[in-house]
């Protein structure tokens, strides 16, 4: 009969201070996103759709833009558009799309509340 060994992660000083700058630097890009990263962001999605829009915040460096569309009488389609903001320049990653219905419980605030990352209402 053979005994298993325990393994355990064994981590460096190093890695552990690499680690810590690493999740630090980027928890500290979160006033920057939302205060520079916001503006670049919409500034592309006017030139990508045409009209201005105003994404909201998700996480450090993420940010999100949603577009709602009536698709019969009670049925909407929620269109939600992510992008990541560096220094410089917004790159989309791709759009997410929900169908859903309204009902007379059920309206645009719960639906946008249910399907988005950002909170919603937004907090200003």
């Amino acid at each position: 009969m053979t005994k298993r060994k325990k393994r355990i992660l064994r981590f460096s000083l190093r890695s552990l201070l690499g680690l810590t700058f690493v999740a630090g630097a980027y928890f500290a890009l979160g006033p920057p996103t939302r205060s520079y990263g916001v503006p670049a962001v919409s500034s592309a999605i006017e030139s990508e759709f045409g009209s201005p829009g105003n994404p909201a915040y998700v996480a450090p460096l993420l940010l999100e833009y949603w577009q709602m569309k009536a698709t019969g009488r009670q049925s909407v389609q929620v269109k939600r558009h992510y992008y990541v903001w560096l220094p410089g320049f917004a790159c989309k990653l791709g759009t997410r799309v929900t169908d859903d219905t309204f009902t007379p419980t059920r309206r645009a605030d719960d639906i946008l509340a249910d399907c988005l990352l950002a909170d919603w209402p937004p907090s200003r």
